[in-house]
Parts: C-alpha cells; sequence; structure tokens
C-alpha cells in the first residue's frame, strides 16, 4: 500500500477530495473509470466530500464548475 493510502486509511470523513481529472472519468474505459469510482466508493477511505471540477482556459481566463 503507498504512503499516500495510508495517510488517507480512516480519515476521509474529514477530507475534502477535489478530483480535477473528472474529464477522464468520461472519457477514458469503463475499466479505469471503474478503478478510480471504487476508490471513491471505498470503506477503507469513507470519503464524503467529493468534488468533480473541470478547468479549462479561454483567452488565459479560467472558470472552475463545480
Amino acid at each position: 500500500m503507498s504512503a499516500i493510502r495510508d495517510s488517507l486509511k480512516g480519515h476521509g470523513e474529514r477530507i475534502l477530495v477535489l478530483n480535477d481529472e473528472t474529464h477522464h472519468v468520461s472519457n477514458e474505459s469503463q475499466a479505469t473509470a471503474k478503478k478510480w469510482k471504487e476508490f471513491l466508493l471505498s470503506p477503507d477511505y469513507s470519503f464524503r466530500m467529493v468534488v468533480g471540477v473541470a478547468l479549462y482556459s479561454i483567452h488565459a481566463c479560467h472558470k472552475v464548475f463545480l
């Protein structure tokens, strides 16, 4: 298990996950999206707050969608 996973285990209720890779979930294969969803829903972490954001640039202006 990685150090990151070790540090997250059992603390998910107090952690806000800001997922700036949300666009990959819809563009990747079913298997890849499924692995990410399984991680986010894992009872090992019990994440309560997950926000998917998409950042894009139009004429050097950044917009964030929640």
